[in-house]
């Protein structure tokens, strides 16, 4: 990985503490960011068609306050499959 190959020891983010062990923290996002992005191909195979209804089934357990900015969230994801050719035939948000 090319953390490794760097020599990087930590991240810092734009907000909260500095993070240890950069290598661990992004496998972490990588993976969390995958299955954000089964989660949405499942809510679409599940009959959602819209943002809110996409971001209503993959975001159930976060504060529904925060579901506008789970929706700019689900909006790049689909960006990203439809990028992939990924999304079924004529889906469209």
């Amino acid at each position: 990985m090319l953390v490794e190959e760097a020599g990087l020891q930590v991240l810092l983010p734009g907000h909260g503490p500095m993070l240890a062990e950069p290598a661990a923290v992004l496998d972490f996002y990588l993976a969390h960011r995958a299955e954000r992005l089964e989660e949405v191909l499942a809510a679409i195979a599940a009959g959602d068609r819209t943002l809110a209804e996409i971001v209503q089934r993959v975001y159930a357990a976060v504060d529904p306050g925060l579901w506008p900015f789970a929706q700019w969230s689900v909006r790049a994801q689909l960006e990203y499959l439809a990028g992939r050719g990924v999304l079924p035939a004529g889906f469209t948000w």
